[in-house]
């Protein structure tokens, strides 16, 4: 057996004072005395696939695609749900909770419909093609209309250097 000492804090204890090196400047935790600090890890210059190499494309691909997907299965679903009817419920809810929900309900769609245009439109106005499994989708919007999508999701008006991208 081997008497080994853990100098790691259990809770409602304090934790030891240490240096970081971070993308602005050596932090302590004592610079954040009395808050609560979050510590997290991410390397500045972390890509899992380097860009531009074909399972980088790969992933944006199928990132469109699925993306691409959602109002399809939304409209299967909103089908579904006018030859289906609503969905029997056990109890009762107070009329204001029943409201609420169907307003979250309506909310959630909208979204889920919204994301996807935006996303269809930032690569139009790319002028990057909009795959869908196997078919090429049509522009929604011409070159270099105003917005640009890269790789941070970043909207722009027209890229860093004020020009259309295409």
């Amino acid at each position: 057996m081997h008497d080994t000492v853990s100098t790691f804090p259990r809770p409602n204890e304090p934790a030891p004072d240490f240096t970081a090196k971070t993308t602005h400047g050596d932090r302590t935790l004592s610079d954040d005395k009395d808050k609560w600090p979050i510590l997290f890890s991410h390397p500045a210059e972390f890509d899992l696939y380097a860009k531009g190499s074909a399972p980088r494309e790969a992933l944006k691909d199928w990132h469109f695609m699925l993306g691409l997907t959602v109002p399809v299965l939304v409209a299967l679903r909103l089908l579904n749900r006018l030859v289906g009817g609503n969905p029997a419920v056990i109890s009762p809810l107070p009329r204001w909770q029943h409201r609420l929900a169907s307003a979250a309900h309506v909310a959630l769609y909208v979204l889920m419909i919204v994301m996807s245009t935006l996303g269809w439109l930032m690569l139009s106005a790319a002028g990057k093609p909009i795959p869908l499994f196997g078919f090429q989708l049509p522009a929604l919007l011409a070159c270099g209309f105003g917005a640009t999508h890269s790789e941070g999701h970043t909207v722009s008006a027209c890229g860093r250097t004020g020009q259309p991208v295409c």
